[in-house]
């Protein structure tokens, strides 16, 4: 009688929520988020660049010389400037709405991992 009373008397309020890129990342690996001063947000997936355009998902258009589909280490430079990279070592910066070869890191010089940033003085490392 006392679990019964407990249980009606019991109320909670569902949290409003809500799903943004459900569509575009359903069977996607995501590698990287980051969001812009404006409140953009870049999604890095297995598929390519994603970039949110109100509240949609929009795949940004690869250039032809992109080595495979994923990329990895969305972020922005000193100049405010977006750019990620795929594990081969091309970095990529997105202008006017595509990405085009920043840097390509010489094969030599790859390693078994592969990672980017740049220093307080815009100075790519």
């Amino acid at each position: 009688m006392l679990w019964s009373v407990l249980l009606s008397e019991t109320k909670a309020q569902n949290p409003a929520h809500f799903f943004i890129g459900e569509k575009a990342f359903n069977s996607t690996h995501i590698y990287g988020i980051c969001e812009d001063e404006d409140g953009s947000v870049y999604v890095t997936t297995d598929n390519g660049l994603f970039v949110q355009t109100h509240s949609e998902f929009v795949l940004v258009p690869s250039p032809p010389i992109q080595i495979g589909s994923a990329l990895f280490l969305p972020q922005f430079n000193q100049k405010k400037q977006f750019l990620c990279c795929n594990l081969r070592g091309q970095i990529f910066q997105l202008k006017n709405g595509k990405l085009e070869l920043f840097y390509e890191v010489p094969e030599a010089d790859l390693g078994a991992s592969f990672s980017f940033f740049f220093d307080a003085s815009d100075c790519l490392i």
